[in-house]
């Protein structure tokens, strides 16, 4: 297996798994949103809150499957997993018992240690992938590539801080 080869692989695991989840919520918005709900992300449960988080998923999975060579597509989807590891890490740090929908409507089970494990391998994959990248030097420097990770982290981060910012302001309440 040589080192393309290797960062394909590496990324694809996290990557299928956040496509695939971000899918679900995507379909099934309602469950996703009052698991944000529950994680103290939002006050009140909206659908489209669930579609954000869906779409976000969607989108920096399928920029790792898109560019696995390029270490900027890793960083969304890294962030992505880091955050949902501290989130879970804390709903289970205190007690709590709520499904964290993170595959979708069908998953009922409460978050554990486990839910809190799962997540920081595939944070740790893509960790993995990304060094790689970076030990064995995939990519020219400031490629088109380069640009198009940019962009689309940009997109990501504005795409949040619209939901975040419409979460608290509340401008379509009549």
């Amino acid at each position: 297996m040589d080192s393309g080869q290797l960062a394909v692989a590496l990324a694809a695991v996290p990557a299928f798994v956040l496509v695939w989840a971000g899918v679900e919520k995507l379909r099934h918005p309602f469950p996703a949103s009052l698991a944000i709900v529950r994680f103290g992300l939002a006050k009140r449960v909206r659908p489209v809150v669930g579609r954000v988080a869906g779409a976000t998923e969607v989108a920096a999975g399928a920029l790792l499957l898109a560019r696995p060579q390029s270490p900027w597509a890793y960083v969304p989807a890294a962030t992505l997993l880091l955050v949902f590891v501290l989130l879970l890490a804390r709903a289970v740090g205190r007690g709590e018992r709520f499904a964290c929908a993170c595959f979708g409507a069908g998953e009922n089970d409460s978050i554990t240690p486990a839910t809190v494990l799962r997540t920081a391998v595939l944070l740790a994959l893509c960790l993995g992938g990304l060094a790689w990248v970076e030990l064995a030097s995939l990519r020219p420097p400031y490629s088109v590539g380069y640009v198009q990770a940019v962009a689309t982290t940009c997109a990501l981060l504005a795409s949040l801080h619209l939901a975040a910012t419409m979460n608290s302001t509340h401008p379509f309440r009549e």
